[in-house]
């Protein structure tokens, strides 16, 4: 008999234990659905912080991941891994620079690889070389009209970043986007150079609108933009650098009137169609034709330098 209400109490004893141990593994468990697992997630909590990156400018950080820039002047050049908030890179989900800020240093955000937005004040005349470099979730952001500087590598490596609108006020973007998402560029009536390796290996790319101000395209300026099929070229322009197409899949090229042509400009492209007028045809060293000349089968020897290995052309 006290053999069977041992047991008995050991059974009970489990039952109870089972009783409170199965709600905290219910709780443990994961959700699943469809023979799927699914892992509940909840946003990450960050711990307010705040300091000084610059003379007069302050920063801080939100709960949320919120980067606030505050102040006046320039935040301070930065190397890739000195910014102030270098610890916090991966937990900064949105950037946000107030008015009053009108420099954006070297490295400042720098592999700030989760910020999905930048959000940039009136006023800012400059962004640092490498500024937004590795910002791989940057989703959008708004050039303000008064910039004049993007420095080199400002938005390497951006590939959520799709499009982009350069103010009219820009002197200089020489380096800028290479190797960014970039889709759809468009500039805006003002600037008077596409810099140098601008767009350079945006593999996306596929639409740019230049304005009538642009009067030269630098070296290299959209060499490796794999999606590019087509291009209107405003009549001023007046020298195409070297290599400044290639490896595109551009089909059909204009050289405006007077334009200087330089070496591989349309080098391992699609290009079956060229037109050139007389004058471009003059820095290329021949004498045309009132009219602008057209070729068939081969490319002219004159333009061959800036085809190289391109295909062979059909008149027009």
């Amino acid at each position: 008999m006290k053999k069977v209400r041992r047991a008995f109490a050991l059974l009970l004893s489990a039952t109870l234990l089972l009783g409170v141990l199965e709600p905290a593994a219910i709780a443990a468990s994961p959700v699943t659905g469809a023979n799927q697992q699914t892992t509940i997630q909840t946003p990450r909590s960050v711990e307010p912080k705040s300091g000084t990156c610059g003379e007069s400018a302050t920063w801080s950080i939100s709960a949320e991941g919120v980067l606030t820039i505050s102040g006046t002047g320039a935040i301070g050049d930065y190397s890739e891994n000195d910014a102030p908030w270098q610890s916090l890179r991966a937990d900064i989900t949105a950037i946000v620079i107030e008015k009053g800020i009108t420099r954006i240093g070297n490295y400042a955000f720098h592999d700030c690889r989760v910020a999905t937005s930048a959000a940039l004040p009136e006023g800012l005349v400059e962004i640092g070389e490498n500024a937004f470099r590795s910002c791989g979730a940057l989703e959008g952001i708004n050039l303000p009209p008064e910039l004049t500087t993007i420095g080199i590598g400002a938005f390497y490596y951006t590939s959520a970043l799709t499009s982009i609108t350069i103010p009219g006020s820009v002197e200089t973007f020489s380096d800028a986007f290479n190797d960014s998402g970039l889709e759809t560029v468009t500039i805006e009536h003002g600037v008077d150079e596409v810099d140098s390796y601008a767009f350079c290996n945006c593999y996306h790319l596929k639409s740019v609108n230049l304005p009538d101000s642009i009067q030269s395209i630098g070296n290299y300026a959209f060499n490796g933009c794999q999606q590019l099929e087509e291009l209107d070229l405003p009549e001023g322009i007046t020298s195409f650098g070297e290599y400044a197409f290639a490896n595109t899949a551009i089909s059909e090229f204009e050289f405006p009137e007077g334009a200087s042509i330089n070496a591989g400009v349309l080098q391992n492209t699609s290009i079956t169609s060229i037109v050139t007028f007389p004058r471009a045809l003059r820095r290329l060293g021949r004498t045309p034709s009132t009219a602008a000349r057209t070729w068939q089968r081969s490319p002219s020897p004159a333009l061959s330098p800036a085809l190289r290995a391109a295909p062979s052309l059909t008149q027009r």
